[in-house]
């Protein structure tokens, strides 16, 4: 594979292709040749992004920090790089030798604030506060996440682009199948079903039922 690295950098469809594999495939060499590529070409965030993401994936997380660090240094109005820094935040204040396991929260959950604070100019609602009660969720703040997790239900389904049957045009419209609602209600009726029974039986019949 080292043979071809120099090839695939001029490829444009090749770090999707390679994020597919490390999305499906969780390998050691993978792995050794995304950070060869990355070391090779510092330059390409795409090589960078799938070495990043395939260390934390392995668990990796202080150099899947510093990878995103790089990413977000050249482009600091991208949010994805700063959610998944934000996951690596929260998944090192898990492990049981860490002795900074507030601060590190604490960053996980500033982080998510600036990625909410981006994301907010373009992209829709629904992922932002569902990702943003997921965290707090993960964290043990319950009640935060109950907030976010019904911002996430009061918010309409997401447009998708279709073709008009009629006149053929383009135009946007809801799509259910998009939607957060479901795993939303149910991360909401996990925190609620004992303390509120009536609730967490209501969400499911209208969100979670097929």
């Amino acid at each position: 594979m080292t043979l071809y690295s120099k090839d695939f950098t001029r490829l444009q469809k090749t770090s999707l292709s390679l994020g597919a594999v490390v999305a499906q495939y969780q390998n050691v060499t993978i792995q050794k040749f995304l950070h060869r590529t990355s070391e090779l070409f510092p330059d390409n965030i795409h090589f960078l992004m799938c070495a990043a993401n395939a260390s934390l994936m392995a668990g990796s997380y202080k150099y899947a920090l510093s990878q995103y660090s790089c990413v977000s240094q050249k482009h600091p109005n991208d949010p994805l790089p700063i959610l998944l820094s934000s996951i690596c935040f929260l998944n090192m204040s898990m492990k049981r030798n860490i002795t900074r396991s507030k601060a590190l929260a604490i960053r996980a959950i500033a982080l998510i604030g600036k990625y909410r604070d981006i994301r907010e100019k373009s992209g829709p609602k629904q992922e932002i506060y569902y990702n943003f009660g997921r965290l707090l969720h993960q964290t043990g703040l319950v009640s935060q996440a109950v907030y976010w997790y019904q911002k996430v239900l009061d918010e309409p389904d997401p447009l998708v682009l279709v073709d008009d049957a009629v006149t053929g045009d383009q135009i946007f419209v809801p799509c259910q199948k998009y939607s957060l609602k479901p795993l939303a209600a149910l991360n909401y009726i996990n925190i609620i079903q004992k303390s509120n029974p009536g609730k967490a039986r209501q969400l499911r019949r209208k969100y979670c039922i097929i």
